[in-house]
């Protein structure tokens, strides 16, 4: 956490790494592999401040390199083009696991994005309905 003032370099290196890194990396053979047999889908994490940089103040180094994930899934769906290989962006409010409910004791469950519902998401996004949706950014934020 941190507003640019706040912010070192430091701070965006271990966000990048963590954050656009990672997902590269699991990402990119999965993606070849699916492109080289013409299908498949993907679903990248983003995150509202890495969406909408209003939501990222105070949130420096997590807010750009989320937004990264946003940038990463159009550069694969351009390359996708022609082949029924999809990435998609989850973008979810605060999720009800037990680390967030223990985190954040008083706060209104009922509001958070049930895990479940993300499953079910992703798996409406893989059926032939969902054939001919592309390029879709997926904003779960349950009642927030």
């Amino acid at each position: 956490m941190g507003d640019i003032a706040a912010t070192s370099g430091e701070d965006i290196s271990r966000q990048y790494q963590l954050n656009f890194l990672t997902a590269y990396h699991v990402v990119r053979p999965l993606f070849l592999h699916m492109k080289a047999n013409g299908k498949g889908k993907i679903f990248l994490v983003g995150s509202k401040p890495g969406m909408d940089m209003k939501t990222g103040k105070g949130m420096t180094a997590y807010a750009l390199a989320k937004s990264m994930i946003f940038r990463l899934a159009e550069l694969l769906n351009e390359e996708a083009l022609g082949t029924d290989v999809v990435t998609s962006v989850i973008v979810p409010s605060t999720i009800d696991t037990p680390q967030n409910r223990a985190a954040m004791p008083d706060a209104d469950f009922s509001q958070w994005v049930r895990p479940a519902a993300i499953a079910e998401a992703v798996y409406f996004y893989c059926t032939d309905q969902a054939a001919a949706i592309r390029e879709p950014v997926i904003k779960l934020f349950g009642r927030s």
